[in-house]
């Protein structure tokens, strides 16, 4: 099978350069090494009508045309503002478990970096879902193809481990999920909002205490 490659020159299909990724969705993908997200993002964003009907799903039935005043606003390194400059790079990834004996699979897309902690410092990920798209344009955006079952318990052991190839599908509906987890850009806002002011409360005291809140509940449970 021929593979697609992302370059900052464009889609190639084999020798031939393309204009859309929509035709090959089935195809191995493979990312030339600086190509950022930004260079991956446009390809969507000009297609951003047939790419909300074909991946509605994953979308939560937004349409990406929400975003488009967000994206075309200015790179600013608002990750790197919060979390002391340690992302790095952008990744697509496996995730894989075992729930209840059956193996779960699935394509993460996330931030990659590290956070110093008590002086030392040590490899995270990073969640993205309530990040304006505009703030990951310059950043990197690789493929991680290792792929690792482990056990479901409490020490989960490494029962398997290899490398799995992306198709386009795979990157395009991770990167999609992940944006669109909270819906709109106006949505995901108001969410950011809500959590921010929970945040507060809990700073200030202002929420009730666990122990207060599990004796409501076996009150409550009493009198039913």
């Amino acid at each position: 099978m021929i593979t697609i490659k992302i370059k900052k020159n464009g889609i190639w299909f084999g020798k031939k350069k393309v204009n859309s990724l929509l035709p090959f969705l089935i195809q191995n993908i493979e990312i030339e090494d600086g190509v950022t997200f930004e260079d991956f993002f446009n390809h969507i964003m000009k297609e951003h009508d047939k790419y909300s009907e074909a991946f509605a799903s994953h979308l939560g039935h937004a349409h990406l045309s929400d975003w488009v005043e967000e994206w075309n606003l200015p790179f600013t390194d608002k990750l790197n503002d919060t979390y002391a400059e340690e992302m790095t790079y952008l990744s697509i990834r496996w995730r894989t478990y075992i729930f209840e004996k059956e193996l779960a699979e699935g394509v993460e897309f996330g931030g990659e970096g590290r956070i110093k902690e008590k002086g030392k410092w040590r490899n995270i990920g990073f969640a993205l879902e309530l990040t304006p798209i505009n703030n990951f344009k310059n950043y990197p955006l690789k493929l991680d193809t290792k792929f690792e079952i482990y056990s479901d318990s409490i020490k989960p052991k490494k029962l398997f481990s290899s490398t799995k190839i992306f198709t386009v599908y795979d990157v395009v509906s991770a990167i999609l999920y992940e944006i669109s987890w909270f819906g709109s850009p106006s949505r995901r806002e108001d969410k950011l909002k809500e959590l921010q002011n929970q945040i507060l409360k809990i700073k200030k005291g202002d929420c009730k205490k666990s122990k207060d809140v599990f004796r409501e509940i076996k009150k409550k449970v009493k009198n039913a």
